[in-house]
């Protein structure tokens, strides 16, 4: 319980036997960290100085600020108690730039769903890495207590410190490449991996997010747009099989649209009452996914029945040709996200 044999991230600290590390000023120190929905805590122990430090916080406070605070009163006790001086080594600022720029992209939390539909969280959850306006690492997942970036050297090869706190980052270089990182108050418990490029949100997240917005303003507009038809006596001038997959493409992206919504809305109930996640949900969880398996995979066959017409059928102008593809590649990626998060499933463990 005092001691680790899994090392996954030179020098970070390590998961142990119900406890894990914070060492912190050359000390030894084991500790264990818990969240209720009301209750945040925790005791960190100095093994060879016979010390405890213990906090409970009865509220997660503003913005979660339990969780950072806890950390900056183990962190000021240590400083206080137990001080150390810590060097000032710095690589050069050709090699750090050129480290950093390996770490930009995404990476995914190694503590997280992936079987099941709550994987859909990874869309919007994976961490970025990017480089401030001098090279350095820019994280905004790993924010300070004062809720800005930190301000991240590197002090050894692909390690870096925080210069207004205790906090390390490192990662691991297999072949050049970094291939897992995190930080010393989550490294125990969480690594972050590059995720496979099918599921990176770097590239589908934005791409999502489009399609969506598109297969929105089809299915908003299409009401409008009969309405003003008709004030203006403005008919479709459309054959019946025309008009049939125009119609099919309208309710194809509406279709979609509600399958899209009324999984996020499921999502956003649940993250906010956990005592949801019961059997006695099951019901709406299976009706969320038979819908959404018929509105995004019907959605996709009306948007390729839709396009079919349009380029084969008459003399269809190019902003109707132009429109028919950007709804069906919407369709298709928007299709993507829902397998690779497992939305098209009737599965209830999670």
């Amino acid at each position: 319980m005092h001691d680790s044999p899994l090392t996954l991230l030179p020098p970070l600290n390590r998961m142990e036997l119900g406890f894990f590390e914070t060492n912190i000023n050359g000390r030894e120190v084991i500790a264990h960290l818990g969240d209720t929905e009301y209750f945040h805590t925790s005791v960190h122990l100095f093994l060879h100085e016979g010390v405890g430090f213990y906090v409970s916080f009865n509220s997660p406070g503003r913005q979660g600020a339990a969780g950072g605070l806890r950390t900056a009163l183990f962190q000021g006790f240590a400083d206080r108690y137990f001080p150390e001086s810590v060097p000032s080594q710095q690589l050069d600022a050709q090699t750090s730039a050129a480290h950093a720029a390996l770490l930009t992209g995404s990476w995914v939390n190694s503590r997280g769903s992936r079987s099941n539909f709550l994987s859909v969280l990874d869309l919007v959850g994976q961490a970025r890495i990017g480089l401030d306006a001098k090279g350095g690492l820019a994280i905004p997942s790993f924010p300070g207590l004062n809720g800005l970036p930190r301000h991240w050297v590197e002090v050894a090869p692909f390690v870096w410190r925080d210069l207004n706190s205790h906090e390390r980052l490192a990662a691991k270089v297999v072949d050049g490449a970094p291939v897992r990182m995190s930080i010393d108050l989550l490294s125990p418990f969480m690594v972050f991996q590059r995720p496979e490029w099918y599921r990176n949100s770097g590239w589908l997240r934005p791409v999502f997010f489009v399609s969506f917005a598109a297969l929105l303003l089809t299915a908003v507009f299409w009401p409008i747009a009969a309405i003003t038809r008709r004030q203006y006596g403005a008919p479709l001038i459309l054959n019946v099989r025309e008009a049939r997959a125009y119609r099919l493409s309208k309710i194809g992206a509406t279709a979609i649209v509600a399958g899209v919504v009324l999984w996020g809305t499921l999502l956003a109930v649940l993250l906010q009452r956990v005592d949801l996640m019961s059997s006695g949900f099951d019901w709406l969880l299976h009706l969320a996914q038979l819908l959404g398996i018929v509105g995004f995979i019907g959605g996709l066959a009306c948007m390729v029945i839709n396009l079919r017409s349009v380029w084969t059928g008459g003399a269809r102008r190019w902003p109707a040709k132009t429109w028919s593809i950007v709804l069906t590649v919407s369709a298709f990626f928007v299709l993507w996200v829902a397998a690779v998060f497992h939305l098209l499933s009737f599965g209830v463990s999670y």
